[in-house]
């Protein structure tokens, strides 16, 4: 099987490389280190430079109901170390969680005098250490009852010089705060190198979670303000915002190191909290993201129980919500198995970003069932605790490949839809222009005839006499206009009708623009009078121009055919009746002032003479 059917796969190299760091700065395993026995560890032959730093695993002796410092030949009953002293059988029974003991170990160094390294992690939940009876360290406070016992989680480092080639190491602990009391994490020896290099590792790790987990809640937080459709990113932005926060309070525990006198109580309460919330939040989030295939009495099942456990840790002390964490982490369990579920069948369905998120999950899962495993000290490998912070932040990782997917596909979207609007805009601005050149042509252009109307012609005046005012050099402006008026026009309009009318019109437009030049200018004065505008044309071509009209409305026998095609009869028509046409003609061909508006009224009085002379028709203006 190809790892290319599974693109997340190939990026799990990051947190892969990080675990192998963290793996290879702790100490070798127990299988290949000397162990405790019977309160006894020996390290004459063993080389820390060599063999690395050592876990002080397997049988201490162990001493209960008393802070002691027993004399070498008074032996102790011995106790597993790391392990709950819960089930430690005392002379009445078993120890129960509540109480206070005595760990003792006895180290022989050989020769071994060198400065050495001590790593103590967290315990439940107080201790004072002593190394051949003089104090080191101090983890809260001890004492016998609860009002004496001041608890508290705050792993620390050590180094001291051996006076001795043996060592007796004796704790002193107490817990009356929580359901799981004893040293449930072994202490680690090795030179002062080792020791806190493995520390500076392991809280290396511990902000970098942080602050990769703070800086996606910041991410996601910011996008939902600008994006607030989409609870989704809300909520796993306030995920990351939860898991950041207990990445502080569990394994190292930095957040003591910032404040010391962080109230154990308080400090307990949030840490819960925080797992509490992220089954809630990581749940919703799931809902969020595919809701159709979520049963809603499911959902509200997980939704109440995850608040109302919530809600009882926020209001009850440690000692009391801790009975109920095993219940809770059982449904924690069952909750993801259910939200896989889901993501099955979205995955089946080919939801975008099912796949990823799918494998996430599985990640997100294996790590809770690990956390889960060594809080209930099913296994012991301390390196491998507290992995769920570390599981969200593959889980991240993974989801990022989801947004990533988004982005692409909305670039994707935009990028067509940007392509498609660019059409629209091309299309809808052709159209405009073509609307536009529609409007201005009917502004311009009588509806009957089609020819230019009055109003432009108005224009056109003003623009030729701005044209040839002044002439251009050398250059004299020949200019003409024809003034036309159909013969008898009255007649049809009145006997046959405006429709009747309005079709010579047309026919006898058609005609004006069939023999006119394209230079040439037709405009419709009024009811049957027209304007011919005849730029650089003298008078003789006018003339011609003007004859040729008056013979090609007599071969078309004033529309006849036409006519009859309309009215549909015959048409009779006596010789005063007959349609012709009488045309008026202007010329300007000399020195002087262009004034167009002053040669179309001349042409327009020539057109009069015409009319005077008996019609069908020229007459040039003199």
């Amino acid at each position: 099987m190809s790892f290319k059917r599974f693109p997340s796969v190939q990026f799990l190299w990051v947190p892969i490389f990080l675990i192998t760091i963290l793996i290879a700065s702790s100490p070798a395993q127990a299988a290949t280190q000397p162990m405790v026995q019977q309160g006894y560890l020996d390290l004459r032959n063993w080389s820390f430079p060599e063999g690395g730093s050592v876990q002080l695993r397997g049988e201490w002796e162990f001493f209960p109901g008393e802070f002691t410092f027993p004399e070498l030949e008074n032996r102790g009953k011995t106790i597993s170390v790391p392990a709950l002293w819960n089930s430690f059988m005392d002379t009445s029974g078993p120890m129960g969680p509540f109480g206070y003991g005595t760990y003792r170990l006895s180290i022989d160094l050989g020769n071994n005098t060198d400065i050495l390294g001590l790593k103590i992690p967290h315990t439940a939940t107080s201790y004072s250490l002593y190394v051949n009876r003089v104090l080191l360290a101090q983890n809260g406070q001890v004492g016998i009852t609860p009002n004496t016992t001041i608890p508290q989680w705050r792993p620390q480092v050590i180094t001291f010089v051996p006076d001795t080639g043996y060592l007796e190491l004796v704790v002193h602990m107490a817990n009356f705060a929580h359901i799981k009391g004893g040293m449930w994490q072994p202490l680690v020896l090795g030179s002062p190198q080792q020791i806190l290099f493995q520390r500076d590792m392991a809280v290396a790790l511990s902000l970098f979670l942080f602050g990769s987990l703070l800086s996606m809640t910041f991410y996601h937080i910011g996008l939902f303000i600008f994006r607030r459709k989409d609870r989704s990113i809300l909520l796993f932005g306030l995920l990351c915002f939860i898991i950041a926060m207990r990445t502080i309070l569990t394994g190292e525990v930095f957040l003591t190191t910032l404040y010391p006198q962080l109230n154990f109580e308080f400090h307990a309460t949030v840490e819960y909290l925080t797992f509490s919330l992220t089954i809630f939040v990581f749940a919703l989030f799931i809902f969020n993201l595919y809701p159709e295939e979520v049963l809603p009495l499911l959902r509200k099942i997980i939704i109440l129980i995850c608040l109302g456990y919530s809600v009882f840790i926020v209001f009850f002390p440690l000692r009391f919500f801790a009975l109920f964490l095993q219940s809770f982490q059982v449904l924690s369990i069952l909750t993801f198995g259910y939200l896989a579920v889901i993501l099955f069948k979205a995955i089946r369905k080919n939801k975008p970003g099912a796949r990823f998120i799918g494998a996430g999950l599985l990640i997100l899962l294996a790590s809770l069932v690990n956390d889960i495993l060594y809080a209930n000290r099913i296994h012991t490998f301390y390196q491998l605790a507290n992995t769920f912070p570390f599981g969200l932040f593959l889980f991240v990782v993974c989801h990022s490949f989801v947004f990533a997917d988004k982005y692409n596909r909305a670039l994707g979207t935009a990028e067509t839809l940007t392509l498609e609007l660019e059409d629209k805009v091309n299309t809808r601005t052709l159209e405009l222009e073509e609307a536009n050149q529609k409007l201005y042509l009917a502004s311009i252009k009588d509806s009957a005839t089609s020819c230019y109307n009055r109003q432009h012609l108005i224009q056109v005046i003003a623009k030729e006499n701005l044209r040839f005012n002044p002439p251009e050099e050398n250059l004299k402006p020949i200019y003409s206009v024809l003034y036309l008026d159909l013969d008898n026009f009255k007649y049809f309009n009145d006997t046959m009708g405006h429709l009747a009318g309005d079709l010579i019109l047309r026919h006898f437009a058609a005609l004006l623009q069939k023999i006119s030049r394209s230079s040439d200018n037709i405009f419709r004065a009024g009811g049957d009078e027209f304007i011919i505008l005849l730029p650089a044309t003298g008078t003789q071509g006018a003339l011609a121009l003007a004859e040729r009209i008056i013979e090609e409305l007599a071969a078309r026998d004033s529309f006849r055919t036409e006519l009859e095609e309309f009215l549909g009869r015959p048409l009779k028509l006596k010789d005063k009746h007959q349609l012709s046409c009488s045309i008026g003609i202007a010329s300007f061909v000399s020195e002087g002032v262009f004034q167009l508006e002053q040669l179309i009224h001349l042409a327009d009085k020539a057109l009069l003479e015409a009319k005077r002379k008996g019609k069908n028709r020229t007459a040039i203006a003199q």
